[in-house]
């Protein structure tokens, strides 16, 4: 986005065509209209299935604590996310 927070998100699967690739690119749409409609990143991470210890239980979940892993890196070394 042009204030610098994340907009979009591209996910898909190994095996292009597939049930799972169409489900978990949908995932990645979905995520992606809720950031441009303004929802908060750490919201919707928070929002995500998670275990007892609080790992991510689904996709959805999986690929946003990957990506908030990577801005933090990101922000540490200097980077612009």
């Amino acid at each position: 986005m042009p204030d610098g927070r994340v907009g979009e998100i591209f996910l898909n699967a190994a095996h292009r065509d597939q049930f799972m690739d169409h489900l978990i690119r949908d995932i990645g749409v979905l995520i992606s209209y809720c950031l441009q409609s303004g929802c908060d990143f750490e919201r919707i991470r928070e929002g995500m299935t998670r275990d007892a210890h609080g790992s991510a239980q689904g996709i959805a979940g999986a690929a946003l604590d990957a990506l908030a892993g990577f801005l933090a890196e990101a922000s540490v070394d200097g980077a612009t996310p």
